[in-house]
């Protein structure tokens, strides 16, 4: 670690002053030094994304709570913009030395007030506690505002040792406090401050709430998701609680209840964590690899699969030797092959670790940047592999119904209300004449 913290300092540059002065700060509090060795030695790779464009797409969202669905005019107008080309501003640039310092006193004076801290190591407590930042959200000072709001709560409504207690009264309460679902713009985190008083956005923002209030109470928790559903073309986050017993917890603190063993119909397929700390390498050199798609190479995500899906491994082979030694796990979009896991070909075979059974997979490798299949796709079952290998010489007629889980259909049928569907005889569907 003592070398990834001279390396953040000389990456500082000028502002490194502020990272030793919170080091000196801490020389005679081992433990509170070591935290801050952790978070500095972390620090390079973080940013906030700042710009006009940014500043009022959150103002949008935050009219959105009282005026509801934006226009399609303004939502089409935005459709196409991508916060990732706005200005980057990195927190070894910028950072100060008293707001690491505050952060990590009240992260400690909540953690040490929790009697279940005890049952934690001081890794979990520097992963799940302590980070001053949760994603791209800007720097500011959270920790303090949103424990004299919910620290009071809390006491109030459980004085027990039960960790996943404490947080289910604590997610009760905040689905009391309401949340608007606003999914039209593409932004970074929305920062803790915008957040505490304006509940909007997506599944990704209500974590965020849910992370800022328990961390501040001394909750162990962070954020789980897949990068892409094997039921339908989306991307899901959802908070996960990190149980005494080192087990998660996952939940969504505006659908249900939590509870130690949750029963959640999504289809996951595969899953990963954000962290603060940045992540060892799933395989040698995978991060500088430019031929590996951009999600694999975070170094700040974590697969955890292994949380979900234990001894549930695939084994494959490829029907010809491959060039590219990284080889793809899919879903498909409907439009296109996603690779929700990668691994490397040894020879002809290749194995992928903690899959979820049950669901249709296609094995891939990236050929001229696209994804090409290496064998048929498969359903993978609880103790084999059925592979689709089409039979042109019986064919019959299937009749589909269902494209999703029915359980979650009541959540989308609301937006088919006032829907006008049209067809035609044409392929152009320029005139459409068969209403229905």
């Amino acid at each position: 670690m003592q070398e990834r913290i001279q390396y953040t300092l000389h990456q500082a540059g000028e502002n490194s002053s502020e990272l030793k002065k919170v080091l000196d700060h801490y020389q005679n509090q081992p433990e509170k030094l070591k935290a801050a060795r952790f978070l500095i030695a972390n620090m390079p790779a973080h940013r906030t994304y700042v710009g006009k464009e940014i500043d009022s797409l959150k103002r949008m969202k935050k009219e959105s709570i009282q005026q509801g669905r934006i226009s399609d005019e303004i939502v089409a107008h935005w459709k196409s913009f991508d916060y990732s080309s706005s200005q980057v501003v990195k927190d070894i640039d910028v950072i100060k030395a008293d707001i690491l310092i505050e952060n990590i006193d009240l992260a400690f004076e909540a953690w040490e007030k929790r009697s279940w801290s005890k049952q934690y190591s001081f890794e979990d407590f520097c992963e799940y506690v302590l980070p001053y930042r949760i994603g791209d959200e800007p720097l500011e000072k959270w920790r303090r505002i949103y424990y004299e709001r919910y620290s009071p709560v809390l006491d109030s409504l459980y004085q027990g040792n039960d960790v996943v207690e404490a947080a289910r009264v604590m997610a009760n309460y905040l689905k009391e406090e309401g949340f608007t679902n606003h999914t039209d713009f593409n932004l970074p985190h929305l920062g803790a401050l915008f957040l505490l008083e304006n509940r909007v956005g997506y599944c990704r923002d209500n974590c965020d709430i849910a992370t800022y209030v328990m961390r501040s109470l001394g909750i162990p928790i962070t954020m789980d998701f897949y990068e892409m559903s094997p039921s339908y073309n989306s991307r899901h986050f959802w908070s996960a609680l990190i149980d005494t017993a080192g087990l998660v917890v996952p939940f969504n603190y505006i659908e249900r209840e939590i509870v130690r063993r949750p029963q959640d119909e999504r289809k996951k397929g595969k899953v990963y964590r954000t962290c603060y700390g940045i992540q060892p390498e799933k395989y040698s050199g995978l991060y500088t690899d430019k031929e590996v798609p951009t999600f694999f190479r975070r170094p700040f995500m974590k697969d955890v699969s292994d949380e979900y899906f234990p001894e549930s491994n695939v084994k494959l082979e490829s029907n010809e030797v491959i060039d590219d030694h990284w080889g793809y796990l899919c879903v498909f979009t409907g439009t296109e092959l996603q690779p929700i896991d990668i691994s490397e070909f040894h020879g002809k075979k290749i194995e992928f670790a903690n899959v979820e059974p049950g669901l249709i997979y296609f094995p891939a490798f990236r050929k001229a940047g696209k994804m090409q299949a290496f064998n048929y796709p498969f359903l993978l079952k609880e103790d084999s592999i059925e592979y689709f290998i089409p039979d042109t010489t019986r064919k019959r007629c299937v009749v589909l119904t269902r494209k999703y889980p029915i359980g979650r259909n009541p959540m989308f049928l609301g937006t088919a209300v006032g829907v006008k569907i049209e067809g035609a005889n044409r392929r152009a569907l320029k005139k459409p004449s068969l209403p229905f």
